[in-house]
């Protein structure tokens, strides 16, 4: 294997490690850990909220797709994406309010 792919692949291990130790930290409880402590900024929250139903393997699936097949018509998943975190921004502080940890049970309880 290439030894660049290599060093490039343990360097970010090593830095997720970092983040993880310096993460854990901060966290005092099983709740803190679940929610952030609720100290998430809007564009943090639509981040966080995004990434959960987005998901890597459809965002890798279209980075392989604009390579192979569709080319430039792959940016409709990018834009979706965008305008889905803008969304995302203005509704993550109403759950935030509503102190719930899931988008299902903000929805159960309404």
């Amino acid at each position: 294997m290439n030894a660049t792919v290599m060093t490039i692949v343990i360097i970010y291990l090593l830095a997720m490690l970092g983040v993880g130790w310096y993460a854990s930290k901060k966290v005092s409880s099983n709740e803190d850990f679940m929610v952030a402590g609720r100290r998430l900024g809007p564009l943090l929250l639509a981040g966080t909220l995004a990434a959960t139903e987005i998901g890597g393997g459809s965002s890798l699936g279209v980075v392989e797709q604009a390579y192979g097949n569709w080319g430039l018509s792959a940016a409709w998943y990018v834009i979706t994406m965008g305008v889905t975190f803008v969304i995302l921004a203005f509704i993550g502080p109403k759950l935030r309010a509503a102190m719930v940890k899931t988008v299902p049970e903000y929805f159960r309880r309404r």
